[in-house]
């Protein structure tokens, strides 16, 4: 029981804890070992805007449940648990991240929930940011006004890891839009340190 008051309370700091929209997964569907710490870093390119850096940190804090904290350019921090779902034999995982941002023209506040899915080498998952908001973001050459609150195009997630000591985690994020826009791409590549 202590264990469940743990995870829903590291839950919690996720939704409030945070900075502004990351559109990078840098991770599987396993979550680490418990105890076990990763750092990563990164970075995401999107064509308007550019590179999106970052880094990040993981902890492993049951045997289904890990936690982790990113800090990037030109967003701010982001913040997830993750918990599996299914772990054999391919592992489904599903990840909830939250991230808020406050500047003198731009409020934004975005939740990220995730279905992932795969081995220790591939992953694929599905990812929607829904975000309350009343500023305006470039992407993909297009402003976006938001006025009040909504959901971004949904994410597709494919992801591998290569390497054992030093991992390196490229990706490929793309955005399928529901209003007949263009569909974007988002190539990544992340370096994992496991500890």
């Amino acid at each position: 029981m202590k264990r469940y008051w743990a995870h829903f309370g590291l839950f919690l700091m996720s939704l409030v804890l945070s900075g502004c929209v990351s559109f990078s997964t840098f991770q599987s569907a396993q979550t680490l070992d418990e105890g076990k710490l990763a750092l990563t870093a990164g970075f995401v390119e999107e064509s308007d805007s550019g590179y999106f850096v970052e880094a990040g940190v993981r902890y492993g804090i049951s045997p289904r449940a890990d936690f982790g904290l990113k800090i990037g350019t030109p967003y701010g921090v982001w913040i997830d648990y993750k918990h599996e779902l299914i772990q054999t034999p391919r592992t489904v995982s599903f990840d909830m991240g939250m991230s808020v941002y406050s500047s003198p023209d731009h409020r934004l506040i975005a939740f990220y929930p995730m279905l992932i899915t795969g081995t220790e080498r591939w992953h694929v998952g599905v990812k929607a940011v829904y975000y309350a908001t009343n500023g305006s973001v470039r992407l993909f050459n297009e402003d976006f006004e938001y006025d009040e609150r909504g959901f971004f195009p949904p994410m597709i997630v494919i992801g591998g890891v290569l390497g054992n000591a030093v991992k390196f985690l490229p990706e490929l994020n793309i955005f399928i839009p529901t209003d007949g826009g263009k569909i974007g791409f988002m190539p990544g590549i992340g370096v994992r340190l496991d500890l």
